[in-house]
């Protein structure tokens, strides 16, 4: 709540001196590499300390994969997947698509051999900046196209929820995860930093670690392979879940355009809503 205040805030200020956008638009991309350094990093602090990584691995990676294609293939189907993405590949496969999984792979390397120090007030001191910047970036170009964000944001959502109700279903069996446990894995949304603990108090601690590691792939898994995808603009935001409010919003921004800033922001509010009641509920059943 308090970075959805902040972006408001600063949408506002944004919108009353048009000239701050084009500054901080520029801002953007240094900070977004610095989230995903940072991330990374406590990532790599994470899995050095995890007993039977293979299959762990293994099995977040299926949920990470499953969770975010199945959303985007019905994505693709309903919206079409041709089209031209809005404001696409600035910088090209050669720039973000390059960019991002270096600075993914540097964080992880790094984050194996250093402890980060107190990784959640670091990244969530970083996201309260980030939130400025997008915001203030974006208040020039709030308008007719605003309502138009919106409901692609509602779409994304839907997109989102059923493919990872889907692999959650699919892979309740193929791993032997009980249906209750493999749902809310699945419908964290790429929100690790709840889903984890959740199912952990729940189904234990492995069971917990593997929802933290399906939803914290879920997330470093957009900024490598959304620059590289086609299609419509809620069939890609619907990817990143839950994350499309903070972490990967600067990600669409760039590579779709500022203007679906607020797509992003509604389908990543309306799943960070739901996940606090929908996962507690199917594993209260």
């Amino acid at each position: 709540m308090i970075f959805v205040a902040v972006f408001l805030a600063s949408l506002g200020i944004g919108r009353a001196i048009p000239r701050l956008s084009s500054a901080f638009g520029r801002a953007m991309l240094p900070i977004v590499i610095v989230l995903v350094f940072t991330i990374s990093m406590w990532g790599g602090n994470t899995v050095k300390t995890i007993q039977s990584i293979g299959f762990l691995l293994y099995s977040s990676l299926a949920y990470a994969f499953s969770t975010m294609f199945l959303g985007y293939a019905l994505g693709l189907f309903l919206d079409g997947g041709g089209g031209p993405r809005s404001g696409a590949r600035r910088g090209g496969p050669s720039g973000l698509s390059i960019i991002f999984p270096l600075d993914l792979v540097a964080g992880w390397a790094v984050g194996l051999l250093v402890e980060l120090p107190r990784p959640a007030l670091l990244i969530t001191g970083e996201l309260y900046v980030l939130a400025g910047v997008v915001g203030l970036s974006l208040g020039n170009e709030l308008g007719r196209g605003v309502l138009a964000a919106g409901l692609n944001g509602v779409k994304a959502v839907a997109y989102a929820a059923i493919g990872s109700v889907l692999a959650g279903l699919l892979l309740s069996p193929l791993l032997r995860v009980s249906l209750k446990v493999s749902l809310a894995i699945a419908l964290g949304f790429g929100w690790y930093t709840f889903d984890g603990p959740t199912v952990a108090a729940y189904a234990g601690p492995y069971l917990g670690v593997l929802a933290f590691l399906a939803n914290f792939f879920r997330e470093q898994l957009t900024f490598i392979l959304v620059p590289f995808l086609s299609g419509s603009p809620a069939a890609l935001i619907s990817m990143g879940g839950a994350t499309t409010m903070d972490d990967t919003l600067p990600l669409y921004a760039s590579i779709l355009g500022r203007q679906h800033s607020i797509t992003a922001m509604v389908n990543g509010l309306l799943l960070t809503l739901l996940v606090p009641v929908i996962v507690p509920l199917i594993l209260s059943l």
